[in-house]
């Protein structure tokens, strides 16, 4: 089957959308499909474009058996409020040549990836124009965001947009998801239940279980060998609302016989604020890669799960011995 995959981010974006996209294309490509993939040039996480890919503003080459075309993106220093929608919007204009350059190569199937849903009616039209279905994969509801973030307060603003996403999303052949809530979602928003599918990020679990001796990792990080680490994973973002976790541990602290400290290893520019001084301490690293990580055993543990998420952020909670507190 010819597999056109149109996605703001892609490989070799370690995190991420592009992570994901990446794999899927691979997976596909290595199962006999043939392969190809709009995408833009990579800039996650760092929020800065990939210096191995300046000098062209559109660039073709081959990734693990799969072709990709890149559009250029507009990369803003700070990617908040409105700066993000017109990111995402720099990346659908820039990609219509190469959209339409696929018609002539006629896919079977044209699979969105939203972010950017502002892609969604160029990746149906170029879907129903080359005789192809049309998928549309959701891995966030961009449109939700954009009022829970404030960016769309007037209400006939947002009638008008809702009945928008909805008039598009019901234009797909499937639409997919990655929770099931968020497939019910879907469904609230007017798509048939028939054309909706549960479709979840995933995990190498030959490569990340439980299990791993952390004593390395905790060194790397200064965490104390009598602590006991919770772990977040997910985006490090001001929507993420990250800064909970040391203001709990504070709360924790000065409740308790507990000391708190809490780490981030980060894979996104964050500002990082907090609890300082003797209850408390907050920091962060660059991204981390699978091999500069300790404690794996063999291609387990930290080192795997790290790399397959955007962040870890940890709150030691130091004690005496407590039958009921363990450790990792």
């Amino acid at each position: 089957m010819k597999i056109l995959i149109y996605s703001a981010n892609f490989a070799p974006e370690p995190t991420g959308i592009g992570k994901y996209s990446g794999e899927m294309a691979e997976w596909l490509a290595a199962h006999g499909h043939n392969v190809r993939v709009v995408c833009s040039l990579p800039y996650y996480p760092q929020w800065k474009l990939d210096p191995a890919y300046a000098g062209r503003a559109y660039r073709r080459d081959t990734w693990r058996n799969v072709s990709v075309w890149r559009a250029p993106i507009w990369v803003p220093a700070s990617p908040t409020g409105i700066k993000r929608v017109l990111h995402l919007l720099s990346f659908a204009i820039a990609s219509l040549p190469l959209m339409v350059r696929q018609l002539f190569w006629r896919p079977d199937l044209v699979v969105t990836v939203a972010p950017a849903f502002v892609c969604a009616p160029m990746g149906w039209l170029a879907a129903r124009l080359a005789g192809a279905r049309a998928w549309l994969h959701l891995q966030d509801f961009e449109v939700d965001l954009a009022f829970n973030m404030g960016l769309l307060r007037s209400k006939p603003v947002r009638g008008i947009v809702l009945r928008l996403e909805r008039f598009m999303l019901r234009r797909f052949d499937q639409v997919s998801s990655i929770s099931t809530r968020m497939v019910e979602t879907l469904q609230r928003k007017g798509v048939p239940k028939a054309r909706t599918r549960y479709f979840p990020n995933w995990v190498d679990v030959s490569r990340i279980h439980p299990g791993f001796d952390g004593d390395a990792f905790r060194v790397q990080l200064g965490i104390p060998a009598d602590s006991v680490v919770v772990l977040f994973s997910g985006s490090m973002g001001g929507k993420q609302g990250l800064m909970a976790i040391p203001a709990a541990g504070v709360a924790v602290a000065q409740s308790s016989r507990y000391m708190v400290g809490a780490y981030a290893v980060a894979t996104t520019p964050a500002k990082t604020s907090g609890p300082q001084g003797p209850v408390g301490k907050t920091g962060a690293t660059g991204p981390q890669g699978q091999q500069g990580l300790p404690g794996a055993k063999g291609a387990t543990g930290p080192a795997g799960a790290l790399a397959a998420t955007s962040i870890v952020a940890s709150t030691a909670l130091k004690s005496a011995p407590d039958p009921g507190v363990g450790t990792v």
